[in-house]
């Protein structure tokens, strides 16, 4: 029985990404543990693909690192699976201990006992590569299915809803990525159609430091009357109000990677990134792909909610 850690990276759909490939390695037995950012924890835990999860702290400093070295040498870890390829999730893995240690080529890759090349950005492709990289062979080769959302979760939103049918929206990138995001003006539009075709009470989601956007897309919208959740939910309760809305519209980003993995009816808006290669991995999730966010149309948006909501 293999002993493994996967080290993640930080950001929400890269870690849904890496999903099948711990469910491959739990198929052949293997006791993993997992490498994640606090904010992380829960919705990993509730996947039962893991068995133990060690915290790194954002901005860790020394005493944070030695503790994480000793975490890892403490249990008798073989392998360190690196999803993540900063030097500093090689370096822990490489003083924690860990005989084998596979990732991708790149920079700090001289710690690693067995690389392959990455074909492009992280994906749910590139990360099952690793596992197959060890002579696993996955049967499961997506994320949908895989997150579970707790009872207590479910009943947080219901008791928020009140009833009400929704549609949710994550107009939102990171600041590194502002070129994902689309046109706030247009969000209106379609918060609109939403709320007067669809009967649909929108609700704006994001992190607190979006509060702001979301507000201006609120203002805009000229009838309908959304609610602005930014910043006021924890993944699993995000979570938890997808999984009961109607129909999720996002852009390239976790959230929709989220709703796609619930099963949920997504329209998804990409501009400079690749759907085939990280586009939401459900059937029932619809693309719009344009070489720039702009180029996309409200009336673009609202022809494929009508098809699948």
């Amino acid at each position: 029985m293999i002993k493994v850690v996967a080290f993640h990276q930080n950001q929400l759909g890269d870690l849904l990404f890496s999903l099948p490939a711990l469910k491959a390695l739990r198929d052949q037995k293997a006791i993993i543990s997992s490498v994640v950012r606090p904010y992380l924890a829960g919705l990993l835990k509730e996947t039962s693909l893991i068995d133990e999860i060690i915290i790194r702290k954002k901005g860790a400093n020394l005493f944070d690192r030695l503790r994480l070295i000793s975490q890892i040498r403490q249990q008798r870890l073989e392998m360190g699976l690196f999803f993540s390829c900063s030097e500093g999730s090689l370096i822990l893995g490489y003083l924690g201990g860990l005989k084998e240690r596979i990732g991708f080529m790149g920079r700090g890759d001289f710690l690693l006992t067995g690389k392959i090349a990455k074909k492009g950005t992280s994906s749910t492709l590139n990360y099952l590569r690793l596992v197959e990289e060890v002579g696993i062979k996955p049967q499961k080769k997506d994320y949908v299915g895989l997150v579970k959302i707790p009872f207590s979760d479910m009943e947080f939103a219901k008791r928020l809803l009140k009833e009400e049918k929704i549609a949710v929206i994550s107009p939102f990138a990171s600041k590194r990525r502002k070129n994902k995001e689309w046109s706030e003006e247009r969000w209106a539009k379609v918060l609109d159609f939403l709320w007067t075709k669809k009967h649909l009470k929108p609700l704006i989601v994001g992190t607190k430091e979006e509060i702001g956007q979301a507000e201006k897309i609120r203002e805009l919208a000229r009838v309908a009357k959304p609610q602005v959740l930014a910043g006021k939910t924890t993944i699993l309760q995000l979570g938890a109000l997808i999984k009961l809305s109607k129909i999720f519209i996002g852009i390239d980003s976790g959230p929709t990677h989220l709703a796609s993995s619930l099963k949920v009816p997504v329209v998804a808006l990409f501009g400079p990134t690749d759907p085939s290669c990280v586009g939401p991995e459900a059937d029932n999730s619809l693309v719009i792909k344009k070489e720039e966010m702009g180029l996309i149309e409200a009336e673009e948006v609202v022809a494929k909610i009508e098809k699948i909501a």
